[in-house]
C-alpha cells in the first residue's frame, strides 16, 4: 500500500471552468501539491458529500456547496430550487447534477478547507 501524502490537497472542480482554472495556476504558482478530480467523470458519490459536509468548519455550511450564480441553478425549475431544503437535498442535487456544484471544493484529508476562489483566502488558508 502506497503512503499518501498528508499534505497534498484535492481539488473537485470542472476543468475548463474559468474559476477552477484561476484555483488551479494560482496553487501551482504557489508550489501547492494537488489532485484534480473532475466532478462531471463521477467522482463524487453521497458517502464523499456527506463526509465534507458532517466535517466543514464553521466558516462554511452545506449550502455553500450549491451555487445559485451558475447557469446549472438558474436553468433549474421553481420547484426544483425549492425542493433544497436539507443537506440531504444537496447532495442529492449535486449527485444528479454536478455542475450545480460551487467550484472548487479543495480539500486535505477529506475535510473542505476552502470552497470557491478568494485568493486572499488561499493566501491564509494555505500557508
Amino acid at each position: 500500500m502506497t503512503k499518501r501524502d498528508i499534505s497534498l490537497l484535492q481539488v473537485y472542480g470542472i476543468k475548463n471552468c474559468n474559476t477552477v482554472k484561476k484555483s488551479l495556476d494560482w496553487l501551482s504558482d504557489n508550489n501547492h501539491a494537488y489532485e484534480f478530480f473532475d466532478v462531471k467523470k463521477g467522482v463524487l458519490d453521497k458517502a464523499l458529500l456527506r463526509e465534507w459536509i458532517q466535517g466543514m468548519s464553521i466558516s462554511y455550511t452545506w449550502l455553500n456547496l450549491v451555487n445559485k450564480a451558475s447557469s446549472s441553478w438558474k436553468q433549474l425549475s421553481s420547484e426544483s430550487k425549492a425542493e433544497l431544503v436539507t443537506s440531504e437535498d444537496a447532495i442529492n442535487m449535486i449527485i444528479k447534477k454536478p455542475t450545480i456544484m460551487k467550484r472548487p471544493v479543495i480539500t486535505r484529508q477529506g475535510k473542505i478547507i476552502i470552497i470557491g476562489f478568494d485568493q486572499t483566502l488561499y493566501k491564509e488558508q494555505l500557508k
